[in-house]
């Protein structure tokens, strides 16, 4: 959120010349986060003592030492996105692919498939790729001293990305907090379980989302604000047949999937999943509109929305999930992704409406006029 969202969404404006030192900067922001989350990380481990569970600060210690190369290749990934290098990106994903689960199939075979050697084999397959990005691509990056001035630029766009993506995150897991507090960990256990599933439309939905960024990026440098309404309006009827057909097949076979995967006791949720795909469906469909937003400069609005989204979500969960359960939780989730929706859709449409492009114009649109 901090580094990378910057970096997709305000890259494209920068002048040819002054990009490797942008993108200098953001790979040491990336060190910069690394050591802050290792650190932290740290404490956690000695400060945690008995509260931990057996084998977690063994884990704890082995991503203190991947932590570097696991957020350098997910900046390596934006950084080919915003390059719409969709070929140079699969390389690097087939390479780390490769070595993970060749470190996978030495733990099997030695009967030793632990936490430890699962992130063992993402720390390795991170830094094969970090560090032969890192020598091979040398020359497209610079280490300069603007780092300091590039990265008070992005924390002012990235703190509010950052917040977003927080209340976002506590907006699904509060259902699960209820409902553990309320009934019990095993109706906790059925809603994970039932949003599990109907989140199989996960990969086409985060795979269209990574390549909306940069296409909405470079859509307000090539053509401002009007232009990005077309781009996203583009990729948004695409999304929406896309999630449509996924989660109409999901909601027929959700739950005879849920018992194949979970076992009988998780019958009798088709409900559950109905109320989830339309939570699912809202949501993928805002995400489109909420990167839209992000490339005009509006990261406060979208925080804000995700504040209000929070907060709607507890007040209607615990107002239905005493009675109603795992279902009310269910419907407390579609209804504040569908309003959430609302709001972001009506927000773009002002914002890209006819009146307002002078005031939302790229700022090459603006020298060039």
């Amino acid at each position: 959120s901090v580094v990378c969202f910057p970096y997709i969404f305000r890259a494209s404006r920068r002048e040819p010349g002054t990009l490797a030192d942008y993108t200098g900067s953001a790979l040491l922001h990336t060190v910069l986060l690394s050591a802050v989350t290792t650190l932290a990380l740290v404490g956690a481990i000695l400060g945690g003592g008995d509260l931990m569970p057996s084998g977690l600060p063994s884990v704890l210690w082995v991503i203190c030492f991947t932590i570097f190369f696991f957020l350098v290749r997910i900046f390596i990934r934006r950084h080919y996105l915003l390059q719409m290098d969709l070929r140079g990106l699969i390389a690097y994903d087939a390479i780390a692919f490769v070595v993970q689960a060749g470190v996978l199939a030495a733990a099997i075979g030695r009967g030793r498939v632990t936490g430890i050697a699962g992130q063992w084999s993402i720390g390795l397959s991170c830094a094969v790729v970090s560090i032969y990005w890192l020598w091979k691509e040398r020359k497209t990056f610079s280490l300069t001293r603007h780092w300091q001035s590039h990265f008070s630029e992005n924390w002012d766009f990235g703190k509010l990305v950052l917040a977003a993506q927080a209340f976002y995150a506590l907006h699904n897991q509060i259902l699960v907090w209820i409902l553990a507090a309320l009934h019990g960990t095993n109706l906790a256990g059925q809603f994970v379980a039932s949003f599990s599933v109907v989140m199989l439309n996960n990969p086409f939905v985060l795979g269209l989302m990574n390549i909306v960024a940069p296409r909405v990026s470079h859509a307000f440098s090539e053509g401002g604000a009007p232009r990005v309404r077309q781009v996203v309006w583009e990729n948004l009827k695409f999304m929406m047949a896309g999630v449509t057909a996924i989660l109409i097949l999901l909601v027929l076979l959700g739950a005879p999937i849920l018992q194949f995967l979970f076992g009988q006791q998780y019958g009798g949720q088709q409900l559950t999943i109905s109320l989830l795909a339309i939570a699912v469906f809202a949501e993928a469909n805002c995400k489109t509109v909420e990167h839209g937003l992000l490339a005009l400069d509006k990261p406060q609005f979208v925080a804000w929305v995700n504040v209000v989204r929070f907060v709607l979500t507890a007040v209607i969960a615990l107002v239905l999930i005493p009675r109603y359960k795992v279902v009310g939780a269910s419907a407390a989730l579609a209804i504040a992704d569908v309003a959430a929706s609302g709001m972001m859709f009506v927000y773009f449409l002002r914002e890209t409406s006819v009146p307002s492009v002078k005031s939302t114009a790229s700022p090459t649109s603006q020298h060039h006029a």
